[in-house]
């Protein structure tokens, strides 16, 4: 499989889709432009838009170089005005979405010519889902790529989107091991939606709780030991807003699958894989594990277009 199979499901949807990364720095943004650049050669534009900042040219924590966002003439995109640039493009409305780490307003832009910005997103869920209702008003034939996480996607519940996983090779050292990720991602996305929310946990559990036999929403890192804690409560379900706030091992999954549910559940459109920085070790190797664990989901290199 190759990058025109993603291609393919990615310019077909009629949803936002979503580039999720399994680790910070694992390829989200050169994987999204990559699909961007391609449906440009088809003739298409695109409407661009993050759930934090990214185009920036150095990461803000660890200080490398970060890969450009860049715009083509009728586009649209969303940033706050320390993001543009230098660009002089049209503003189509300031949003009520103020930029996550700041108090910058955020806006829908359009661009008047081609060239680099930075995208800047909102402080929430809700910001995240009412600008991309925005864009789907202002231009709904056109794909609509979201440089973010599945958190924010799931946040709300039951927002229909697509997702390409990112999967950065070298955060986990053995091919075994990032195949072993892989897996557990996917083994998750096909939990059950639940919808019928009887308790909501919020982010925290003080064990106190009275939970038996009711279906349970928890919002924060579902860890092994606070899911431990929660089920000797007797919960009938315990949902989480997406298969990124499970942190369990495959065991536990395995052992705990029929009694948890998400709140939405995405649809998956392919996998990008980041093998550059295993370029000198054995990358095909990481290829075939993640292949074999993909299946019939698309998968591709979007870095050696492999």
């Amino acid at each position: 499989m190759s990058v025109q199979d993603i291609l393919k499901a990615v310019g077909s949807i009629e949803k936002p889709v979503f580039f999720a990364g399994s680790h910070k720095n694992s390829g989200k943004t050169t994987a999204m432009m990559a699909l961007v650049e391609a449906l440009r050669g088809e003739g298409r534009l695109c409407s661009l838009f993050t759930t934090g900042r990214d185009g920036e040219s150095t990461d803000a924590i660890f200080g490398n170089e970060k890969p450009r966002v860049r715009v083509e003439a009728g586009e649209l995109f969303v940033t706050s005005s320390r993001g543009l640039s230098g660009m002089r493009p049209a503003v189509i409305r300031w949003t009520a979405e103020t930029a996550a780490g700041g108090m910058d307003r955020l806006g829908i832009f359009r661009a008047h010519e081609s060239g680099c910005v930075e995208m800047h997103g909102p402080r929430d869920a809700a910001g995240v889902w009412r600008i991309i209702h925005s864009l789907e008003h202002l231009a709904p034939q056109r794909p609509l790529l979201v440089d973010g996480s599945l958190d924010r996607w799931a946040a709300l519940g039951r927002c229909e989107a697509g997702v390409v996983l990112v999967i950065g090779a070298h955060s986990f050292g053995t091919p075994a091991k990032a195949a072993s990720f892989l897996s557990q991602r996917l083994n998750a996305m096909g939990l059950p939606v639940e919808s019928n929310i009887q308790f909501d946990l919020g982010a925290s559990f003080s064990g106190e709780e009275e939970i038996r036999g009711l279906t349970v929403l928890f919002r924060g890192a579902a860890t092994e030991e606070l899911l431990g804690a929660i089920f000797e409560r007797e919960p009938q379900m315990v949902v989480v807003p997406s298969p990124m706030h499970l942190f369990v091992s495959e065991g536990f999954f395995s052992r705990h699958q029929d009694k948890l549910g998400l709140l939405g559940s995405p649809h998956i459109l392919g996998i990008a894989v980041n093998l550059f920085h295993v370029r000198d070790k054995a990358p095909g190797e990481y290829a075939k594990a993640l292949r074999a664990v993909a299946g019939e989901i698309p998968l591709a290199d979007f870095l050696l277009c492999e």
